[in-house]
């Protein structure tokens, strides 16, 4: 007889303790009742959830989201009334929790269509952060339709830099509201870019200032030329009076002689190097100033081409004016 109470007191023990934990939850469920009889929906929705902790009844979550709805609160009432009929009852389930499960089908079912959606885009750059109400919104999610309660809605948008766009919205039940939201640069560089017209695909030439470029080396030139012809020049000069004096006075006695052809060629070569010296210089000089007034390629309204050539001899000038 002691083994025989022995085996049986755990059983005796678990069914009292069952029927302590149901006892409690109707007592909560009750007190639950009469608050949502009173409008008190929050704490109603409080005592409904302790009494399904103590005791799992699909009738209570049908409870919480009827009044989650009454509170604006759709798209929690819908998790609520999906987590019923995803529940898969035992066998042995009584038949209120199937009565309870056919409910929430048919509340989902009208719901579903008073539930407002948005639907976000994202412009700029790749794999920015959303935000809806605070709470992050995964890439997926983009371009689709997401479900949101009626009401005021802010969504937010950054990118890797930081930078971004955040926007508020409102909508109504079975409302569908679509926000677009723009992020400058991408998420990998954070170099802010201007978009500048295709000339090609215009048709149209770029404005813009000339470049002072070509003049400026033809001023270098011209530069280059003047102290090539002053160096040049002098001891050209000088050179050339020492010859003259030498070639005067040979035969006089003294030990100055009139140098030979050769001395007189080079001499004559330092005149010719200061000549294309002091030549440069003026076709230098010349060249910057046209190439200051003459339109260049790229600002020539035509497709003609103007060339201007400067060699140590002469300049010449090319083109359409």
């Amino acid at each position: 007889m002691a083994l025989a109470i022995l085996a049986v007191s755990p059983v005796a023990l678990a069914q009292g303790e069952v029927e302590a934990r149901r006892e409690d939850a109707k007592k909560l469920a009750d007190a639950a009742f009469d608050l949502m009889q009173k409008g008190v929906y929050p704490e109603a929705i409080s005592l409904f959830r302790k009494a399904d902790q103590r005791f799992h009844s699909p009738v209570f979550r049908v409870y919480i989201s009827d009044r989650q709805d009454k509170l604006g609160k759709l798209v929690a009432a819908r998790d609520t009334l999906q987590a019923v009929i995803d529940e898969k009852l035992a066998e042995y389930a009584p038949d209120s929790f199937r009565k309870a499960q056919n409910d929430a089908r048919e509340r989902l079912v009208a719901l579903d269509k008073r539930i407002p959606t948005v639907t976000i885009a994202l412009q700029g750059a790749d794999g920015a952060s959303l935000e809806l109400d605070g709470k992050t919104v995964p890439q997926e999610s983009v371009g689709q339709p997401i479900r949101v309660d009626p009401g005021s809605h802010t969504v937010a948008a950054t990118g890797a830099d930081g930078r971004g766009d955040k926007k508020t919205f409102k909508v109504e039940e079975s409302g569908r509201a679509k926000v677009t939201l723009v992020v400058p640069g991408s998420a990998t560089t954070t170099t802010t870019t201007t978009d500048v017209p295709d000339p090609d695909a215009t048709g149209e030439k770029p404005s813009g200032g000339r470049s002072y470029i070509p003049s400026a080396v033809a001023f270098g030139v011209g530069g280059a030329g003047v102290l090539l012809g002053a160096i040049a020049g002098g001891l050209f000069v000088a050179r050339a009076d020492e010859l003259k004096d030498a070639c005067a006075n040979d035969g006089d006695g003294d030990d100055q002689t009139c140098p030979d052809e050769g001395e007189i060629d080079k001499v004559k070569v330092l005149g010719n190097v200061a000549t294309a010296g002091w030549v440069i210089a003026g076709v230098g000089t010349v060249a910057g100033v046209i190439l200051l007034f003459v339109p260049s390629e790229d600002d020539s309204e035509d497709d003609e081409k103007t060339t201007v050539r400067v060699t140590p001899t002469g300049l010449s000038i090319q083109g359409r004016f």
